[in-house]
């Protein structure tokens, strides 16, 4: 009967476990899939987010990413934000939808130019070296 208990227990602690770094492995996903280069949709722009940097023509931001609220909160000296996120066409487009300041939603698409969180960010095919 002991044994029993201790075989159950086992097994639920091995799915638990299981679980758990399924997950995790889940919600990295997000952050990884942000890392590179993409294009603001209609223009000439790119901006780069490295993993942990959001570059901007002229602008770093830190950022942190929360995949169970599909967040990305950023942060340069006192300028702080968040905008929600979302990924379309295989992960090749990215939205994200964050306050206009007057009570609505400013949206902005992307489309991914390549996977090199190094890059530079650039204007009218011009890159900028970071600051």
């Amino acid at each position: 009967m002991i044994r029993k208990r201790l075989i159950v227990c086992l097994i639920a602690a091995v799915m638990s476990c299981t679980c758990l770094f399924s997950f995790a492995a889940c919600g990295s996903s997000d952050a990884n899939d942000l890392v590179g280069e993409w294009k603001i949709k209609d223009t000439d722009v790119t901006v780069v987010f490295s993993g942990t940097e959001f570059k901007l023509v002229g602008n770093t931001f830190d950022y942190t990413v929360d995949p169970g609220s599909k967040t990305i909160t950023y942060k340069s000296g006192d300028a702080t934000g968040s905008a929600k996120y979302s990924f379309g066409n295989n992960g090749q487009q990215l939205t994200l939808d964050e306050s206009d300041g007057a009570g609505g939603t400013k949206t902005t698409v992307f489309d991914k130019v390549s996977n090199n969180g190094d890059a530079e960010p650039a204007a009218n095919g011009v890159a900028v070296e970071g600051e």
